[in-house]
C-alpha cells in the first residue's frame, strides 16, 4: 500500500495496482509524448497504436481508483492528443479540451524546416468518470430544492387539498398531457433564485410576475384557491 504526502518513482502501473478502489479525488498525468524527445522513456514503444494501447490501459487503472466525482486532466502533445482522445472517450466524460498557452522558443525545434507552424502550446484534457449528476447538483436535488418556499407551499397546499397532479395539468394543459415546465419547475423546486432574494415571500405575487403560464391562467388560480380545491 502507497503512503500518502510521498513520492514514488515507480511505474505508473505497479502503484496505480498498489491503490484501492475509487480512493483519488483528482489525477493529472502528463504521460509520455511518444518521439518527441530522443530519450529511451519516450521511445519504448514500437509502434504509435502500442502507445496509444498503453495510454489507455494507464487510464483504466486511474478511472479504477477515482472516486465517483473524481477530475482527470491528461496533457499531451498537439499531434498526438487527439488520437488519446478517441481512446478516452470511450472511458470517460468528456469535460473540456484546454490549450496551454506557452510562449517560448523551444517548439522552433519541431517546425522543421519552416515547414509549419511553431506549436506555441500543448494540449490537456479534462475529464470526468462521473456520467450522473456533479455534486453540486446532487446537493440541490437533496438539500436545496427541497427547501424552496414555493415548491414547499405548493406543495402542502397540493397535498391539503387532496389534489392530483393530473387535476392540475388539465388546468395548464400542456401538448404532453402532463404539467407544464413552469408548473413543474415550481413544484421542484428549480425556481429557487426568484425566491431566494432577501425580499419577504409573496408567493402569489411572484407567481404573476415571474411565470407566464401561471400569469395567463391567474383568474382560474385564484377562483382555485378561493375555492380550496388547489391552492
Amino acid at each position: 500500500m502507497l503512503e500518502i504526502n510521498s513520492i514514488y518513482n515507480m511505474d505508473c502501473l505497479e502503484g496505480l495496482k498498489q491503490l484501492p478502489d475509487e480512493c483519488i479525488n483528482l489525477v493529472i498525468a502528463d504521460p509520455p509524448y511518444y518521439k518527441i524527445k530522443d530519450d529511451e522513456w519516450d521511445n519504448s514503444w514500437d509502434s504509435f497504436d502500442d502507445y496509444l494501447d498503453w495510454i489507455e490501459k494507464v487510464m483504466l487503472e486511474c478511472k479504477r481508483v477515482l472516486k465517483e466525482n473524481g477530475s482527470l486532466y491528461v496533457f499531451g502533445d498537439d499531434e498526438r492528443i487527439a488520437y488519446i482522445q478517441v481512446r478516452l472517450d470511450k472511458h470517460f466524460t468528456f469535460l473540456n479540451h484546454l490549450v496551454w498557452h506557452k510562449p517560448n522558443n523551444m517548439p522552433i525545434k519541431y517546425a522543421h524546416n519552416h515547414r509549419k507552424f511553431c506549436p506555441m502550446s500543448e494540449r490537456i484534457l479534462f475529464y470526468s468518470k462521473q456520467k450522473s449528476k456533479t455534486g453540486l447538483e446532487c446537493v440541490e436535488e437533496k438539500y436545496v430544492k427541497p427547501k424552496n418556499p414555493m415548491s414547499t407551499y405548493l406543495k402542502s397546499e397540493i397535498e391539503r387539498s387532496n389534489t392530483s397532479r393530473i387535476d392540475i395539468a388539465k388546468l395548464f394543459p400542456s401538448k404532453t398531457g402532463g404539467l407544464t415546465g413552469c408548473v413543474s419547475n415550481w413544484l421542484n423546486g428549480d425556481n429557487e433564485d426568484k425566491c431566494y432574494g432577501g425580499n419577504s415571500f409573496r408567493p402569489f405575487h411572484r407567481l404573476r410576475h415571474n411565470s407566464s403560464c401561471f400569469y395567463s391562467n391567474r383568474k382560474k388560480f385564484y377562483w382555485l384557491r378561493n375555492k380550496k380545491r388547489i391552492l
